[in-house]
């Protein structure tokens, strides 16, 4: 179907949805949503990793629904953040002190970032209080202070060691998942439970490299047994 846009100009449905993904308001309607607003806050996870002393393995259900309401927060919050000083106390927000005593990281280890934002002068490591029990996110705004891009999330209070602890630092253990955790049991050549054999089986049908890695490992009998079940979806299919 087409429509008219404001200036006579015909839409077709897919410039129409263009068009209300930038923000421009529906026919006959008002604006259904804001569009991108950069007046408010919003997060990236482009550079996040897990990293030793910043791993998420130990963390249950309570510590991840903090950390997204601690986000949801703050994404409700104007891009002028940065210069609201009672805002910044609240929430705990100030730059990462990279001469901290004990602090088991340096800014270089975060390799992964482009040089561009690692090495500029312009562009300050911040950390913010996810709760005081639960821990840290860091990272840096961008540019224009519109967008904070997490880098680690530190649930141990790494990140800035207390002379009240005797700057102690905690050890934290990777999350994985189902996928990773099964190569890694392969890898160590530890036992396979039933979980993971569960696992192997719903994800072979989108991942036939599944199979190789079984074979690589010499689970001949597994990737035997996987490869058969995949010839015999495959002509269930057909």
């Amino acid at each position: 179907m087409n429509t008219m846009a404001r200036g006579g100009r015909r839409l077709t449905d897919d410039a129409k949805s263009k068009s209300l993904l930038q923000g421009g308001a529906p026919v006959g309607g008002k604006r259904l949503v804001k569009g991108n607003d950069r007046s408010q806050l919003s997060f990236s996870f482009q550079y996040f990793k897990q990293i030793p002393y910043f791993q998420l393995g130990e963390q249950d259900n309570k510590w991840f629904v903090s950390l997204l309401d601690r986000l949801q927060d703050l994404s409700g919050k104007n891009s002028s953040l940065m210069a609201d000083a009672t805002a910044k106390k609240a929430y705990r927000l100030h730059p990462v002190v990279w001469n901290q005593p004990k602090i088991p990281i340096k800014k270089e280890d975060l390799n992964w970032i482009p040089k561009d934002y690692l090495d500029s002068e312009e562009i300050e490591f911040q950390q913010f209080e996810i709760t005081k029990s639960m821990g840290r996110v860091v990272g840096f705004f961008n540019e224009t202070n519109e967008i904070f891009h997490v880098v680690l999330l530190d649930p141990k209070h790494n990140i800035c060691p207390t002379e009240s602890t005797g700057y102690r630092v905690d050890k934290t253990r990777e999350c994985l998942t189902d996928y990773e955790e099964l190569l890694h049991q392969l890898k160590e050549g530890k036992s396979i439970g039933q979980k993971h054999i569960d696992f192997a089986r719903r994800m072979v049908w989108l991942d036939e490299e599944l199979i190789g890695v079984f074979q690589k490992y010499g689970i001949e009998e597994w990737a035997e047994r996987l490869e058969n079940m995949l010839v015999r979806e495959c002509l269930d299919e057909e």
